[in-house]
């Protein structure tokens, strides 16, 4: 819903949802078909994962799984005997002023695989993976970290709109503030670490 939309009666409207939720799927679109036209060199699972964000308490309060990640959590509960060894969270990775900071709990979580990614993406000139440090997110990758399953997050939690307002969360978060080489930048950077770490 745009509940951070800055007129008052739109706040109840859904979003488009141009860059949280379809920019992650997007990304893993095209990962798919390369893995279709040649098999990565490990066993890669892609999950989409849905009510990731159908609330925000988790962002006022600090405790997941109490209106977010709701998809993610029954997915990691219900996941049987099979478990991947570590996973990544691509979200919010399509808008024009991409910049990827590292996310502390993806971090602690998986220093190795974070640092993969981030050297990766440096490494094939892709300037939006930026050293720095952001700050903690509640999102999809703490239910797996939780589950004892190393989990890191790609996003920018930013999403700058005009002047100091942000798209996120509004009526504006449409394709028009997207941009195709942000999605080119995380796609090729998580290909050149699955066939070549």
């Amino acid at each position: 819903m745009a509940d951070r939309d800055p007129t008052p009666a739109d706040r109840n409207t859904p979003i488009p949802g141009a860059n949280d939720g379809a920019s992650g799927v997007a990304v893993l679109t095209e990962l798919g078909r390369a893995f279709q036209a040649t098999p990565p060199p490990v066993t890669v699972a892609l999950v989409a994962l849905d009510l990731e964000d159908s609330g925000n308490t988790a962002l006022t309060t600090g405790q997941p799984n109490q209106g977010y990640s709701i998809g993610t959590q029954h997915f990691v509960d219900n996941i049987g005997r099979w478990r991947p060894t570590e996973g990544v969270i691509v979200d919010m990775v399509g808008d024009r002023n991409l910049k990827l900071l590292r996310e502390p709990n993806s971090v602690a979580s998986d220093g190795a695989l974070v640092n993969a990614v981030w050297s990766a993406g440096q490494r094939l000139g892709f300037g939006q993976f930026d050293n720095g440090s952001m700050v903690s997110l509640i999102d999809d990758h703490i239910p797996f970290i939780q589950a004892g399953i190393k989990c890191i997050d790609i996003i920018d939690f930013d999403y700058p709109g005009p002047g100091d307002s942000r798209f996120w969360h509004t009526l504006d978060d449409v394709p028009a503030n997207c941009d195709g080489s942000s999605l080119r930048a995380v796609g090729q950077t998580l290909l050149e670490v699955i066939y070549n770490r």
